[in-house]
């Protein structure tokens, strides 16, 4: 029993990430939000990936932060992030606050 607590600890620990840390963009696949590390949409990617709907509008209304900014390695938006990994509610949000912007 302890085993196998200590391996999902372990899978736990191994499994998550933190965004802040700068990573080797030629090792991430194309539906990862740090893509977006190190570009003026940063604070937006991690807006749309939490879903923080409040932020969104923020960088976008205030901070003039485009919805439509492409990273560089796949060329994908902040837009066919959501999608991709199925965050609709986030997506739907980003189309209709990149609307009104």
């Amino acid at each position: 029993m302890k085993k196998l607590i200590s391996i999902g600890l372990l899978f736990c620990l191994t499994s998550c990430y933190n965004q802040e840390t700068l990573v080797d963009k030629s090792k991430l696949m194309g539906n990862d939000y740090r893509l977006f590390q190190d570009t003026p949409a940063w604070v937006l990617a991690k807006a749309v990936e939490a879903g923080d709907v409040k932020k969104i509008k923020e960088e976008v209304f205030q901070k003039k932060v485009s919805v439509d900014y492409q990273e560089s390695r796949f060329g994908n938006t902040l837009l066919m992030l959501a999608i991709f990994n199925s965050e609709y509610d986030s997506a739907k949000n980003t189309i209709r606050i990149g609307r009104k912007a």
